[in-house]
């Protein structure tokens, strides 16, 4: 969300601002893919809360040979959530994972 409303660093929005909008992208969304980090992204885990309070489908893209916080793991006990793991960061391997997800969440909507 960031990178793509400051124009790929070009140009820097109010924390506030940022706030507002982020907020207001994943309350309209349908589906929200992350990729939390280890060490973690402390924007990425407020997106997952706002995420998990709008009842949004999350997608969670974890490297398998990293540890993350159980806030993270545990998530899907009281959210939807669909786990994903790749083996190399950074890599076609996740990208593919990426587009795979929302393929699958497309398809299942346009199914219903």
């Amino acid at each position: 969300m960031a990178i793509e409303r400051e124009t790929y660093v070009k140009e820097y929005t109010s924390d506030q601002e940022s706030t507002k909008v982020d907020f207001e992208t994943i309350k309209n969304s349908d589906i929200v893919c992350v990729i939390p980090g280890s060490p973690a992204s402390g924007g990425v885990h407020v997106a997952l809360g706002w995420a998990s309070a709008n009842q949004k489908q999350i997608e969670i893209f974890l490297n398998r040979n990293k540890r993350y916080s159980p806030m993270v793991t545990g998530l899907s006990e009281i959210a939807n959530v669909q786990y994903h793991y790749y083996e190399t960061d950074y890599s076609n391997e996740v990208i593919e994972l990426i587009c795979t997800s929302i393929e699958m969440y497309l398809n299942e909507v346009d199914n219903e």
